[in-house]
């Protein structure tokens, strides 16, 4: 099970914050592992990370390598819908 937390570090004025933050929960069977990102730091891959997260997108994935407070590697599930492949 994955959710989506998103909050603003500072209001904001446009549609989409440059300053969001989302926080992602993952529950594996090893535990839960929570993934935090700022969309300053990359706003396209911030922003299709988390529609992709709140879409399930990554839900059933392998996860094969977890690095406590550095990184993530986990298996994609291989679709034929070209929307996810945008």
């Amino acid at each position: 099970t994955m959710t989506v937390k998103k909050k603003l570090a500072k209001k904001a004025k446009t549609a989409t914050p440059p300053d969001e933050l989302a926080t992602i929960r993952c529950g594996t069977t090893s535990g839960d592992i929570t993934i935090r990102m700022n969309r300053a730091w990359s706003p396209n891959g911030y922003d299709r990370a988390v529609a992709l997260f709140e879409q399930g997108f990554y839900d059933s994935t392998h996860f094969f390598r977890v690095v406590k407070n550095f990184l993530v590697q986990f298996g994609i599930t291989y679709s034929t819908d070209p929307d996810l492949k945008a």
